[in-house]
């Protein structure tokens, strides 16, 4: 029985990262895109951040952020992409790549995201340049 419960407890842990991993990467399509709404759905009110470049922030911040940088944007995808879950805290690290007609830019991030009634909610995270 005990076998069991836990193989569950392993594919239910497997199906929250799949939800977080997909839940990240449409969050970066929307970014790119410059749309705002699913990053004020998905980071939580009280959320901390600090860019590549040591500025902190907080959601409205960020939020205001995706107006400038997403402009010239082209394309954007995760690599190397970690994803452990500890009861309702999910740790997320990994390189997000950034493309533009001009440039390329890549930053190593740790996110950190809390699991709420209503779904995952990013708290806090931090970039640091490649």
């Amino acid at each position: 029985m005990k076998a069991k419960s836990i193989a569950r407890q392993g594919d239910q842990q497997q199906q929250e990262v799949t939800l977080l991993s997909k839940t990240e990467d449409n969050w970066l399509d929307a970014r790119v895109r410059g749309e705002t709404s699913f990053s004020g759905e998905l980071l939580d009110d009280a959320y901390q951040g600090a860019t590549s470049d040591g500025v902190l922030q907080t959601k409205a911040d960020f939020i205001q952020s995706i107006g400038t940088w997403a402009r010239d944007l082209t394309h954007g995808e995760h690599a190397g992409r970690s994803i452990r879950i500890h009861g309702d805290v999910a740790l997320s690290s990994g390189i997000v790549n950034l493309s533009s007609v001009r440039r390329r830019h890549s930053f190593r991030y740790l996110r950190i995201f809390l699991r709420r009634r209503d779904g995952w909610r990013l708290i806090a995270s931090q970039s640091t340049r490649q």
